[in-house]
């Protein structure tokens, strides 16, 4: 499994000091959280020989002060853990589109995200949907149309010498996609002020 990963590898070393700081956060907060239950023993056992309300006081502050410090490193292990991991998918799909854009042809799936990608750079691609995909067969497919992007091909009925003499037709050739919009932010909110 881990062989599959190689390629993250210079992710994860880009991000490694955070890493070891997440790594860190989450051992204090599992050992914090370790001494909950030995507190809780210890009330129990203390305030079985008489119940005052200092003995109270200080077993109340002693439970939520574990609760508060274990709450704290948890707060910290999520948020850098879970914001490199975002700082990964971001790094990961820049570089994805920056080959993208300089390739010379491209075979993809029938995903809107990736073929809007190669229209908007004004790249030549062949596009295959998921057999039963409807957003992918439908959608996407009368979206591309519209740009008059991309070329559409079914996996299960090409066989490998259909698909050949594709990449053969479209490897090279110049698009004539219809521009991609790109004032879609300025239209929304023209249509929202309307409204106000």
């Amino acid at each position: 499994m881990f062989k599959h990963l190689g390629s993250l590898k210079p992710y994860f070393w880009r991000y490694r000091w955070g890493f070891v700081f997440g790594g860190l956060t989450l051992l204090i907060q599992n050992g914090v959280w370790v001494f909950f239950p030995q507190v809780l023993r210890a009330a129990v056992e203390d305030l079985n020989t008489g119940v005052t309300r200092h003995k109270l006081l200080v077993y109340t502050l002693l439970v939520i002060a574990v609760a508060a410090v274990r709450s704290i490193f948890l707060f910290l292990t999520r948020w850098k853990v879970i914001g490199i991991s975002r700082e990964i998918e971001f790094d990961l799909r820049n570089d994805l589109f920056r080959h993208l854009a300089a390739c010379d042809l491209a075979i993809v799936q029938g995903g809107l995200t990736t073929a809007m990608e190669l229209t908007a750079n004004r790249r030549p691609f062949i596009y295959f949907p998921l057999g039963h995909h409807f957003e992918q067969n439908f959608h996407v497919r009368h979206r591309l149309e519209r740009y008059r992007a991309g070329r559409c091909m079914d996996l299960d009925s090409s066989p490998p010498a259909a698909i050949a003499e594709a990449v053969a037709q479209e490897i090279g050739n110049q698009v004539d996609y219809r521009q991609v919009e790109t004032d879609g932010a300025r239209r929304a909110a023209e249509r929202i002020s309307e409204m106000l």
